[in-house]
């Protein structure tokens, strides 16, 4: 006897370039201080990850490839991953508290449907029925630091 219920499914989607895109002069503004912050207050580095190419690399493979860029030793550097990844949380907390939540979203924009999307498939995993049709998962996977 077959069954009438639909399967489950899940809604998987990266973050950069799939649901939002950095914009203006601000462009991923949050995410390059915290960089910049871990780079100084761990490394002692005064620079930022625009001096290597990072397009599609995770947070930790940034961390190792600018402090590789400025001579730190690929040892040294993921010895101190931990204490990197923290400064970079540590720091984005403090500045959405002192700024507000807002700053999480200065230089970066959703791009074009994708909040019509979201609210589609937020209703369609909602109410009655789920037993019917199955139900709808959304997740997120992306390179970003999770509290990032």
């Amino acid at each position: 006897k077959a069954s009438s219920a639909m399967a489950n499914v899940l809604v998987t989607f990266d973050v950069d370039g799939t649901l939002i895109e950095s914009a203006g002069d601000d462009a991923n503004r949050m995410h390059k201080e915290a960089f910049a912050h871990a780079f100084k207050s761990v490394l002692g580095l005064d620079t930022g990850i625009d001096c290597v190419p990072h397009h599609g690399f995770t947070d930790p493979l940034i961390l190792l490839a600018v402090a590789l860029h400025h001579g730190i030793e690929e040892a040294r550097v993921r010895a101190c991953f931990d204490e990197l990844k923290q400064s970079m949380i540590d720091y984005v907390r403090a500045k959405t508290e002192t700024e507000g939540i807002a700053f999480a979203g200065k230089g970066i924009r959703a791009l074009p449907g994708v909040e019509d999307l979201l609210k589609r498939l937020k209703a369609k995993s909602d109410g009655d029925g789920a037993k019917q049709r199955g139900r709808l998962f959304v997740g997120l996977g992306t390179g970003n630091l999770e509290p990032i």
